[in-house]
Protein backbone atom coordinates (compact mmCIF):
# COMPACT_ATOMS: atom_id res chain seq x y z
CA UNK A 1 0.00 0.00 0.00
CA UNK A 2 1.45 3.35 -1.10
CA UNK A 3 0.03 6.86 -0.61
CA UNK A 4 1.02 9.34 -3.29
CA UNK A 5 1.46 13.10 -3.79
CA UNK A 6 -1.50 13.22 -6.17
CA UNK A 7 -3.87 11.86 -3.49
CA UNK A 8 -4.11 8.32 -4.84
CA UNK A 9 -3.58 5.09 -2.91
CA UNK A 10 -1.94 2.27 -4.85
CA UNK A 11 -2.03 -1.40 -3.90
CA UNK A 12 0.90 -3.68 -4.72
CA UNK A 13 1.19 -7.45 -4.40
CA UNK A 14 4.38 -8.63 -2.71
CA UNK A 15 5.91 -11.43 -4.78
CA UNK A 16 9.13 -13.30 -3.90
CA UNK A 17 11.07 -11.54 -6.66
CA UNK A 18 9.30 -8.16 -7.03
CA UNK A 19 6.46 -5.79 -6.15
CA UNK A 20 3.62 -6.06 -8.66
CA UNK A 21 1.13 -3.21 -9.07
CA UNK A 22 -2.45 -4.38 -8.47
CA UNK A 23 -4.80 -1.37 -8.68
CA UNK A 24 -5.62 2.20 -7.62
CA UNK A 25 -8.15 3.19 -4.98
CA UNK A 26 -10.21 6.40 -5.06
CA UNK A 27 -8.13 9.55 -5.42
CA UNK A 28 -8.57 12.23 -2.78
CA UNK A 29 -7.84 15.93 -2.76
CA UNK A 30 -4.32 16.69 -1.53
CA UNK A 31 -1.34 14.55 -0.59
CA UNK A 32 -1.66 11.30 1.33
CA UNK A 33 0.52 11.84 4.42
CA UNK A 34 -0.35 8.79 6.53
CA UNK A 35 -1.84 5.33 6.03
CA UNK A 36 -3.14 2.52 8.25
CA UNK A 37 -4.56 -0.93 7.47
CA UNK A 38 -7.28 -2.45 9.58
CA UNK A 39 -6.31 -5.96 10.74
CA UNK A 40 -9.15 -7.48 8.75
CA UNK A 41 -7.53 -6.21 5.54
CA UNK A 42 -10.86 -4.86 4.30
CA UNK A 43 -10.35 -1.16 5.09
CA UNK A 44 -7.64 1.48 4.87
CA UNK A 45 -7.51 4.82 6.69
CA UNK A 46 -5.65 7.72 5.03
CA UNK A 47 -4.61 11.03 6.56
CA UNK A 48 -3.94 14.31 4.77
CA UNK A 49 -4.58 18.01 5.43
CA UNK A 50 -7.56 18.49 7.77
CA UNK A 51 -9.17 15.17 6.85
CA UNK A 52 -9.14 11.40 7.49
CA UNK A 53 -10.69 9.10 4.90
CA UNK A 54 -11.69 5.44 5.14
CA UNK A 55 -11.40 3.39 1.94
CA UNK A 56 -13.07 0.07 1.24
CA UNK A 57 -10.40 -2.20 -0.24
CA UNK A 58 -12.83 -4.39 -2.19
CA UNK A 59 -14.68 -1.58 -3.97
CA UNK A 60 -11.84 0.93 -3.87
CA UNK A 61 -14.24 3.73 -2.90
CA UNK A 62 -14.14 6.17 0.00
CA UNK A 63 -16.81 5.19 2.55
CA UNK A 64 -16.16 7.77 5.31
CA UNK A 65 -14.65 11.26 5.47
CA UNK A 66 -13.72 12.66 8.90
CA UNK A 67 -12.75 16.33 9.26
CA UNK A 68 -10.09 17.02 11.89
CA UNK A 69 -10.37 20.03 14.21
CA UNK A 70 -7.38 22.35 13.83
CA UNK A 71 -7.27 22.98 17.59
CA UNK A 72 -6.73 26.01 19.77
CA UNK A 73 -2.96 25.69 19.71
CA UNK A 74 -2.85 26.20 15.94
CA UNK A 75 -3.92 29.27 14.04
CA UNK A 76 -7.18 28.49 12.26
CA UNK A 77 -5.56 29.74 9.08
CA UNK A 78 -3.03 26.91 9.24
CA UNK A 79 -4.05 23.50 8.02
CA UNK A 80 -3.92 20.56 10.41
CA UNK A 81 -1.58 17.84 9.13
CA UNK A 82 -2.55 14.26 10.04
CA UNK A 83 0.94 12.81 10.42
CA UNK A 84 0.10 9.33 11.72
CA UNK A 85 -2.85 6.93 11.98
CA UNK A 86 -3.66 3.67 13.75
CA UNK A 87 -6.70 1.57 12.82
CA UNK A 88 -7.52 -0.40 15.98
CA UNK A 89 -9.03 -3.88 16.03
CA UNK A 90 -12.30 -2.47 17.46
CA UNK A 91 -12.57 -0.22 14.38
CA UNK A 92 -11.62 2.98 16.19
CA UNK A 93 -9.18 5.29 14.38
CA UNK A 94 -6.41 7.06 16.30
CA UNK A 95 -4.84 10.14 14.69
CA UNK A 96 -1.76 12.23 15.52
CA UNK A 97 -1.51 15.72 14.02
CA UNK A 98 0.41 18.97 13.73
CA UNK A 99 -1.76 20.62 16.42
CA UNK A 100 -0.17 18.35 19.04
CA UNK A 101 -3.32 16.25 19.52
CA UNK A 102 -3.98 12.52 19.68
CA UNK A 103 -7.62 11.84 18.84
CA UNK A 104 -9.84 8.75 18.86
CA UNK A 105 -12.58 8.52 16.21
CA UNK A 106 -15.59 6.30 15.58
CA UNK A 107 -15.18 5.60 11.86
CA UNK A 108 -18.81 4.53 11.33
CA UNK A 109 -20.44 7.68 12.74
CA UNK A 110 -17.48 9.95 11.89
CA UNK A 111 -17.58 11.31 15.43
CA UNK A 112 -14.79 12.27 17.82
CA UNK A 113 -14.58 9.99 20.88
CA UNK A 114 -11.63 11.43 22.81
CA UNK A 115 -9.02 14.17 22.43
CA UNK A 116 -5.63 14.25 24.18
CA UNK A 117 -3.66 17.52 23.67
CA UNK A 118 -0.20 16.09 24.44
CA UNK A 119 2.15 18.79 23.14
CA UNK A 120 2.41 22.18 21.45
CA UNK A 121 4.57 20.63 18.75
CA UNK A 122 3.68 18.13 16.02
CA UNK A 123 2.87 14.54 17.02
CA UNK A 124 4.63 12.61 14.27
CA UNK A 125 4.06 8.93 14.97
CA UNK A 126 1.88 6.42 16.85
CA UNK A 127 2.41 2.82 17.92
CA UNK A 128 -0.02 0.29 19.42
CA UNK A 129 1.12 -2.41 21.83
CA UNK A 130 -0.72 -5.66 21.05
CA UNK A 131 1.07 -8.02 23.43
CA UNK A 132 -0.16 -9.75 26.56
CA UNK A 133 2.28 -8.55 29.22
CA UNK A 134 1.32 -10.95 32.05
CA UNK A 135 1.72 -14.76 32.26
CA UNK A 136 0.24 -16.84 35.06
CA UNK A 137 1.22 -20.23 36.47
CA UNK A 138 -2.05 -21.48 37.96
CA UNK A 139 -0.50 -24.51 39.66
CA UNK A 140 2.47 -22.69 41.22
CA UNK A 141 0.64 -19.39 42.00
CA UNK A 142 3.22 -17.37 40.07
CA UNK A 143 2.98 -14.32 37.81
CA UNK A 144 5.50 -13.31 35.14
CA UNK A 145 5.50 -9.63 34.13
CA UNK A 146 6.97 -8.53 30.80
CA UNK A 147 8.75 -5.17 30.53
CA UNK A 148 10.60 -3.82 27.46
CA UNK A 149 14.03 -4.91 28.74
CA UNK A 150 13.36 -7.33 31.61
CA UNK A 151 11.05 -9.94 33.14
CA UNK A 152 9.90 -10.13 36.75
CA UNK A 153 8.69 -13.32 38.46
CA UNK A 154 6.39 -12.87 41.46
CA UNK A 155 4.80 -15.30 43.91
CA UNK A 156 1.22 -14.40 44.80
CA UNK A 157 0.26 -13.52 48.36
CA UNK A 158 -2.43 -15.35 50.29
CA UNK A 159 -5.28 -14.30 52.64
CA UNK A 160 -5.28 -15.34 56.27
CA UNK A 161 -8.97 -16.20 56.39
CA UNK A 162 -12.02 -16.87 54.27
CA UNK A 163 -15.20 -14.84 53.87
CA UNK A 164 -18.41 -14.44 51.95
CA UNK A 165 -18.51 -13.21 48.31
CA UNK A 166 -17.73 -9.49 48.12
CA UNK A 167 -15.59 -9.37 51.29
CA UNK A 168 -12.11 -7.80 51.23
CA UNK A 169 -9.82 -10.24 53.04
CA UNK A 170 -6.64 -9.27 54.92
CA UNK A 171 -3.38 -10.54 53.41
CA UNK A 172 -1.37 -12.79 55.71
CA UNK A 173 1.45 -13.35 53.22
CA UNK A 174 2.42 -10.51 50.90
CA UNK A 175 3.30 -10.99 47.22
CA UNK A 176 7.00 -11.74 46.81
CA UNK A 177 9.32 -10.80 43.96
CA UNK A 178 11.38 -13.93 43.25
CA UNK A 179 13.67 -12.84 40.44
CA UNK A 180 14.38 -10.23 37.80
CA UNK A 181 15.64 -11.43 34.42
CA UNK A 182 17.26 -8.76 32.25
CA UNK A 183 17.57 -8.96 28.48
CA UNK A 184 21.09 -8.55 27.16
CA UNK A 185 21.57 -5.90 24.48
CA UNK A 186 19.30 -3.09 23.37
CA UNK A 187 16.59 -5.20 21.67
CA UNK A 188 13.22 -5.09 23.42
CA UNK A 189 11.51 -8.26 24.60
CA UNK A 190 8.94 -9.34 22.04
CA UNK A 191 7.01 -12.06 23.91
CA UNK A 192 7.43 -14.36 26.89
CA UNK A 193 5.94 -17.48 28.50
CA UNK A 194 5.88 -19.15 31.91
CA UNK A 195 5.34 -22.90 32.21
CA UNK A 196 2.32 -24.11 34.26
CA UNK A 197 4.65 -25.75 36.79
CA UNK A 198 6.65 -22.52 37.11
CA UNK A 199 10.06 -24.11 36.40
CA UNK A 200 10.55 -22.82 32.83
CA UNK A 201 10.71 -19.25 31.48
CA UNK A 202 11.09 -18.44 27.78
CA UNK A 203 11.25 -15.10 26.01
CA UNK A 204 12.15 -13.78 22.58
CA UNK A 205 13.53 -10.50 21.29
CA UNK A 206 13.83 -9.65 17.60
CA UNK A 207 17.00 -11.76 17.30
CA UNK A 208 16.54 -15.04 19.16
CA UNK A 209 14.62 -17.14 21.69
CA UNK A 210 16.02 -17.63 25.20
CA UNK A 211 15.09 -20.40 27.64
CA UNK A 212 15.74 -20.60 31.40
CA UNK A 213 15.08 -23.23 34.06
CA UNK A 214 14.04 -22.04 37.53
CA UNK A 215 14.69 -24.08 40.68
CA UNK A 216 13.00 -23.43 44.03
CA UNK A 217 14.67 -24.60 47.26
CA UNK A 218 13.00 -23.43 50.46
CA UNK A 219 13.21 -19.62 50.31
CA UNK A 220 15.91 -19.44 47.61
CA UNK A 221 15.42 -19.27 43.85
CA UNK A 222 18.11 -20.11 41.28
CA UNK A 223 17.95 -19.78 37.51
CA UNK A 224 19.96 -21.64 34.85
CA UNK A 225 20.25 -20.71 31.18
CA UNK A 226 19.18 -23.47 28.78
CA UNK A 227 19.20 -21.43 25.56
CA UNK A 228 22.24 -23.25 24.16
CA UNK A 229 20.16 -26.43 23.88
CA UNK A 230 17.46 -24.77 21.77
CA UNK A 231 17.53 -25.55 18.06
CA UNK A 232 15.37 -22.52 17.22
CA UNK A 233 17.00 -20.47 14.46
CA UNK A 234 14.48 -17.60 14.33
CA UNK A 235 12.94 -15.14 16.79
CA UNK A 236 9.43 -15.99 17.98
CA UNK A 237 6.18 -14.16 17.31
CA UNK A 238 4.52 -16.01 20.22
CA UNK A 239 5.54 -18.58 22.85
CA UNK A 240 3.51 -21.14 24.82
CA UNK A 241 4.27 -24.08 27.12
CA UNK A 242 2.18 -27.25 27.10
CA UNK A 243 -0.09 -27.97 30.08
CA UNK A 244 2.32 -30.61 31.45
CA UNK A 245 5.34 -28.28 30.94
CA UNK A 246 7.16 -30.82 28.74
CA UNK A 247 6.95 -28.89 25.44
CA UNK A 248 7.53 -25.35 24.24
CA UNK A 249 5.67 -24.10 21.17
CA UNK A 250 7.49 -21.39 19.20
CA UNK A 251 5.53 -19.44 16.56
CA UNK A 252 7.85 -18.64 13.63
CA UNK A 253 7.41 -16.88 10.28
CA UNK A 254 4.81 -18.01 7.69
CA UNK A 255 2.51 -19.53 10.37
CA UNK A 256 5.06 -22.26 11.16
CA UNK A 257 5.28 -23.56 14.74
CA UNK A 258 8.33 -25.32 16.14
CA UNK A 259 7.74 -27.92 18.86
CA UNK A 260 10.59 -28.06 21.42
CA UNK A 261 10.77 -31.15 23.65
CA UNK A 262 11.95 -29.92 27.07
CA UNK A 263 12.50 -33.48 28.32
CA UNK A 264 15.01 -34.18 25.52
CA UNK A 265 16.55 -30.73 25.01
CA UNK A 266 19.83 -32.22 23.77
CA UNK A 267 18.05 -34.06 20.97
CA UNK A 268 18.81 -32.78 17.48
CA UNK A 269 15.35 -33.75 16.33
CA UNK A 270 12.66 -31.08 16.26
CA UNK A 271 9.35 -30.81 14.50
CA UNK A 272 7.76 -27.95 12.58
CA UNK A 273 3.97 -27.74 12.37
CA UNK A 274 2.77 -26.17 9.11
CA UNK A 275 -0.72 -25.00 8.07
CA UNK A 276 -2.60 -26.45 5.12
CA UNK A 277 -2.77 -23.01 3.50
CA UNK A 278 0.20 -21.09 2.09
CA UNK A 279 -0.27 -18.19 4.49
CA UNK A 280 2.73 -15.90 4.89
CA UNK A 281 1.28 -14.26 8.01
CA UNK A 282 2.72 -15.06 11.45
CA UNK A 283 0.85 -16.74 14.28
CA UNK A 284 -0.05 -14.30 17.08
CA UNK A 285 -2.32 -16.46 19.29
CA UNK A 286 -1.63 -19.97 20.64
CA UNK A 287 -3.76 -22.28 22.81
CA UNK A 288 -2.92 -25.82 23.97
CA UNK A 289 -5.31 -28.42 25.39
CA UNK A 290 -4.91 -29.68 28.96
CA UNK A 291 -4.55 -33.31 27.82
CA UNK A 292 -1.64 -32.47 25.51
CA UNK A 293 -3.40 -33.65 22.35
CA UNK A 294 -4.26 -30.38 20.59
CA UNK A 295 -2.75 -27.01 19.70
CA UNK A 296 -4.70 -24.12 18.15
CA UNK A 297 -2.92 -21.29 16.34
CA UNK A 298 -4.40 -18.07 14.91
CA UNK A 299 -2.62 -15.96 12.28
CA UNK A 300 -3.24 -12.54 10.71
CA UNK A 301 -5.06 -14.10 7.74
CA UNK A 302 -7.99 -14.80 10.11
CA UNK A 303 -7.08 -18.51 10.00
CA UNK A 304 -7.18 -20.77 13.05
CA UNK A 305 -5.37 -24.07 12.51
CA UNK A 306 -5.73 -26.97 14.94
CA UNK A 307 -2.84 -29.47 15.19
CA UNK A 308 -2.79 -33.03 16.52
CA UNK A 309 0.24 -33.10 18.86
CA UNK A 310 0.33 -36.91 19.08
CA UNK A 311 0.59 -37.30 15.31
CA UNK A 312 2.33 -33.90 14.83
CA UNK A 313 0.17 -32.90 11.87
CA UNK A 314 -2.63 -30.51 10.94
CA UNK A 315 -5.99 -31.79 12.20
CA UNK A 316 -8.39 -29.17 10.80
CA UNK A 317 -8.98 -25.49 10.13
CA UNK A 318 -11.75 -23.55 11.87
CA UNK A 319 -14.15 -21.95 9.34
CA UNK A 320 -12.67 -18.56 8.47
CA UNK A 321 -14.55 -15.59 9.95
CA UNK A 322 -14.00 -12.14 8.42
CA UNK A 323 -12.82 -10.56 11.69
CA UNK A 324 -9.55 -11.35 13.42
CA UNK A 325 -9.57 -13.41 16.63
CA UNK A 326 -8.49 -11.47 19.72
CA UNK A 327 -8.44 -14.41 22.16
CA UNK A 328 -8.56 -18.21 21.91
CA UNK A 329 -8.56 -21.01 24.50
CA UNK A 330 -9.33 -24.75 24.66
CA UNK A 331 -11.74 -25.92 27.36
CA UNK A 332 -9.82 -28.46 29.51
CA UNK A 333 -12.96 -30.55 30.10
CA UNK A 334 -14.48 -30.75 26.61
CA UNK A 335 -11.57 -29.84 24.28
CA UNK A 336 -13.87 -27.31 22.64
CA UNK A 337 -12.12 -24.22 21.27
CA UNK A 338 -13.48 -20.83 22.36
CA UNK A 339 -12.76 -17.96 19.94
CA UNK A 340 -13.55 -14.26 20.46
CA UNK A 341 -13.19 -11.85 17.52
CA UNK A 342 -12.62 -8.12 17.03
CA UNK A 343 -16.36 -7.54 16.54
CA UNK A 344 -16.95 -9.22 19.97
CA UNK A 345 -18.59 -12.33 18.47
CA UNK A 346 -18.02 -15.56 20.43
CA UNK A 347 -17.75 -19.03 18.84
CA UNK A 348 -17.30 -22.51 20.31
CA UNK A 349 -15.74 -25.09 17.98
CA UNK A 350 -15.65 -28.83 18.68
CA UNK A 351 -12.15 -30.04 17.78
CA UNK A 352 -13.06 -33.73 17.78
CA UNK A 353 -16.15 -33.24 15.57
CA UNK A 354 -14.61 -30.44 13.45
CA UNK A 355 -17.71 -28.26 13.67
CA UNK A 356 -19.34 -25.56 15.79
CA UNK A 357 -21.13 -26.79 18.92
CA UNK A 358 -24.87 -26.58 19.48
CA UNK A 359 -24.33 -23.84 22.09
CA UNK A 360 -22.37 -21.80 19.55
CA UNK A 361 -25.07 -22.20 16.90
CA UNK A 362 -27.75 -21.13 19.39
CA UNK A 363 -25.68 -18.08 20.33
CA UNK A 364 -25.31 -17.04 16.68
CA UNK A 365 -28.99 -17.63 15.90
CA UNK A 366 -30.21 -15.57 18.85
CA UNK A 367 -27.43 -13.00 18.62
CA UNK A 368 -25.39 -11.34 21.34
CA UNK A 369 -26.81 -8.51 23.42
CA UNK A 370 -26.45 -5.06 21.83
CA UNK A 371 -24.61 -3.69 24.87
CA UNK A 372 -22.05 -6.49 24.54
CA UNK A 373 -21.46 -5.69 20.86
CA UNK A 374 -21.12 -1.95 21.56
CA UNK A 375 -18.17 -2.35 23.94
CA UNK A 376 -15.10 -0.24 23.17
CA UNK A 377 -12.29 -2.73 23.75
CA UNK A 378 -11.75 -6.31 22.50
CA UNK A 379 -11.51 -9.38 24.70
CA UNK A 380 -7.83 -10.11 25.30
CA UNK A 381 -7.90 -13.35 27.31
CA UNK A 382 -10.10 -16.41 27.81
CA UNK A 383 -9.82 -18.98 30.59
CA UNK A 384 -12.07 -21.52 32.33
CA UNK A 385 -13.30 -22.45 35.78
CA UNK A 386 -11.33 -25.64 36.63
CA UNK A 387 -14.16 -26.88 38.90
CA UNK A 388 -17.19 -25.99 36.75
CA UNK A 389 -16.91 -27.29 33.20
CA UNK A 390 -19.54 -24.93 31.78
CA UNK A 391 -18.10 -21.61 32.99
CA UNK A 392 -16.00 -19.48 30.63
CA UNK A 393 -14.08 -16.46 31.98
CA UNK A 394 -13.00 -13.69 29.62
CA UNK A 395 -11.92 -10.08 30.00
CA UNK A 396 -11.10 -6.90 28.13
CA UNK A 397 -9.54 -3.70 29.48
CA UNK A 398 -12.56 -2.56 31.48
CA UNK A 399 -14.45 -5.67 32.61
CA UNK A 400 -14.28 -9.40 33.13
CA UNK A 401 -17.20 -11.68 32.39
CA UNK A 402 -18.20 -15.19 33.50
CA UNK A 403 -20.36 -16.98 30.94
CA UNK A 404 -22.32 -19.97 32.25
CA UNK A 405 -23.33 -22.17 29.32
CA UNK A 406 -26.11 -23.84 31.34
CA UNK A 407 -28.04 -20.59 31.82
CA UNK A 408 -30.24 -18.88 29.25
CA UNK A 409 -28.70 -16.33 26.91
CA UNK A 410 -29.72 -12.68 27.50
CA UNK A 411 -32.13 -11.23 24.94
CA UNK A 412 -32.50 -7.58 23.97
CA UNK A 413 -35.05 -7.01 26.75
CA UNK A 414 -32.66 -8.37 29.40
CA UNK A 415 -30.48 -6.14 31.54
CA UNK A 416 -26.95 -7.26 30.60
CA UNK A 417 -25.37 -5.70 33.71
CA UNK A 418 -27.80 -7.16 36.24
CA UNK A 419 -25.53 -8.17 39.14
CA UNK A 420 -26.71 -5.38 41.46
CA UNK A 421 -30.35 -6.27 40.71
CA UNK A 422 -29.80 -9.98 41.44
CA UNK A 423 -28.40 -9.20 44.90
CA UNK A 424 -31.73 -7.67 45.90
CA UNK A 425 -33.81 -10.58 44.60
CA UNK A 426 -34.42 -14.07 45.94
CA UNK A 427 -36.05 -17.32 44.87
CA UNK A 428 -38.15 -17.33 41.70
CA UNK A 429 -37.58 -13.63 40.98
CA UNK A 430 -33.82 -14.14 40.93
CA UNK A 431 -34.10 -17.17 38.63
CA UNK A 432 -36.32 -15.26 36.22
CA UNK A 433 -33.82 -12.39 35.98
CA UNK A 434 -30.66 -14.52 35.85
CA UNK A 435 -28.87 -15.11 32.53
CA UNK A 436 -25.58 -16.55 31.27
CA UNK A 437 -23.47 -13.35 31.36
CA UNK A 438 -22.12 -12.14 34.72
CA UNK A 439 -20.07 -8.95 34.27
CA UNK A 440 -17.80 -7.23 36.79
CA UNK A 441 -16.44 -3.70 36.21
CA UNK A 442 -14.83 -3.25 39.63
CA UNK A 443 -11.25 -3.47 38.34
CA UNK A 444 -9.73 -1.40 35.50
CA UNK A 445 -7.65 -1.12 33.41
CA UNK A 446 -7.31 -4.90 33.40
CA UNK A 447 -4.12 -6.55 32.22
CA UNK A 448 -4.86 -10.15 33.20
CA UNK A 449 -7.55 -12.29 34.88
CA UNK A 450 -6.96 -15.93 35.85
CA UNK A 451 -8.80 -18.40 38.09
CA UNK A 452 -6.40 -20.55 40.11
CA UNK A 453 -6.93 -24.20 41.04
CA UNK A 454 -7.68 -23.26 44.67
CA UNK A 455 -10.63 -21.12 43.54
CA UNK A 456 -8.88 -17.75 43.93
CA UNK A 457 -9.34 -15.24 41.13
CA UNK A 458 -6.19 -13.29 40.23
CA UNK A 459 -6.82 -9.84 38.76
CA UNK A 460 -3.93 -7.68 37.53
CA UNK A 461 -4.83 -4.03 36.98
CA UNK A 462 -2.76 -0.96 36.17
CA UNK A 463 -4.47 2.28 37.27
CA UNK A 464 -4.40 5.02 34.63
CA UNK A 465 -2.99 7.58 37.08
CA UNK A 466 0.00 5.33 37.77
CA UNK A 467 0.62 5.00 34.03
CA UNK A 468 0.46 8.78 33.61
CA UNK A 469 2.92 9.31 36.47
CA UNK A 470 5.48 7.09 34.73
CA UNK A 471 5.28 8.94 31.41
CA UNK A 472 7.96 11.55 30.65
CA UNK A 473 7.00 15.07 29.61
CA UNK A 474 6.42 15.06 25.83
CA UNK A 475 8.30 18.35 25.35
CA UNK A 476 10.64 20.10 27.78
CA UNK A 477 9.54 23.74 27.92
CA UNK A 478 11.65 26.57 29.26
CA UNK A 479 9.56 28.96 31.32
CA UNK A 480 10.10 32.71 31.48
CA UNK A 481 12.86 33.91 33.88
CA UNK A 482 14.16 30.39 34.61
Amino acid sequence: MVGCEDGSVKLFEILPEKLQFERNLDRQKGRVLSLAWHKSGTMIATGSLDVIQVLDVKSGHCTRRIFVDRGEAVSHRRECVVWSLCFLSNYSIVSADSAGKIQFWDWQTETLLKTHPVTKCDVLTLSVNQRNLVCCSRKANLLLFQFPDQLELWRLGSPGSSGIPGDSLPISKKPEKLLQLKNKGCDHIRCCALSPCGTWIAFSNICRVRLYQVQYENDSVTIHAASRFLKVQQPAHQLLFSADSTKLFVALDHSHIQVVDLVMLNSKHGHILTPKSDSLEPVYLLAASADGNWLAAANYDCEINVYNLKQLKNHCTVPVYNHLPTAIAINPHTNNLIVVHTDHQIFEFSISEKKYTEWSRTLQQQGLHQHWLERDTPVTHVTFNPKLTTQIILHDTYMFCIIDQLLRLPNEQSNLHNQSILKRLSGKARKAEEHAFKICKKFKPLMHVELLFDGCLVVVERPVMEINMQLPAPVRQRKFAT
